[in-house]
């Protein structure tokens, strides 16, 4: 999390104290909700190599190689049951292909699905389509709150993609137990 603002960069004493580990062979890797896009460019000004959980744990981007290594995506059946309990509460989902984030228009499914979203919905609704989306299986549900106040958004994705999941596997590409890692947020 970057508390100054979603486009901004670490402090220079951040960026200071991570180019001292990296120094010292300690690979920083980062673990995020937010896509390659959108960190991109914090990745480049750290000059990270430690691998990047990203997508809220749905990818996982190797700095050095500039590329996605590791992906989760959607079963079809899924993505059929969310799109049409979207249409039953006639509300905006969005999905992500695990480059751009696409609108579902028609009937015909992307050819791949990494995540899905609600980005605004009452409270209300939240809950019921919650309740619809907890018989889907395969998934996972995180609930957050919405940029217009008084809303929310729901987050989907794959049931084995979060950031938990995504550190644990790179903790298994380093050869590194989790025990002698840490998280900081």
């Amino acid at each position: 999390t970057v508390v100054n603002g979603y486009h901004s960069l670490p402090t220079p004493r951040v960026t200071e104290a991570i180019a001292r580990c990296t120094q010292a062979g300690i690979p920083v890797c980062l673990a995020t909700s937010r896509p390659l896009s959108a960190v991109k460019t914090i990745i480049d000004h750290l000059q990270l190599i430690g691998y990047c959980v990203i997508s809220s744990g749905s990818q996982i981007y190797d700095p050095k190689k500039k590329k996605i290594i590791t992906e989760k995506i959607f079963p079809k059946d899924a993505i059929r049951r969310i799109l049409h309990i979207a249409r039953d509460f006639d509300e905006e989902i969005l999905m992500f292909d695990g480059v751009r984030e696409t609108q579902m228009i028609g009937d015909a499914l992307p050819r791949k699905v990494v995540g899905m979203w609600f980005p605004k919905l009452a409270p209300k609704i939240l809950v019921q389509i919650h309740t619809q989306l907890s018989t889907v299986d395969g998934i996972s549900l995180h609930r957050m709150e919405a940029w217009d106040e008084g809303f929310e958004c729901l987050d989907i994705t794959n049931g084995q993609a979060s950031k938990l999941h995504g550190v644990a596997q790179v903790a298994g590409l380093l050869g590194v137990d989790t025990h002698e890692m840490i998280g900081v947020g």
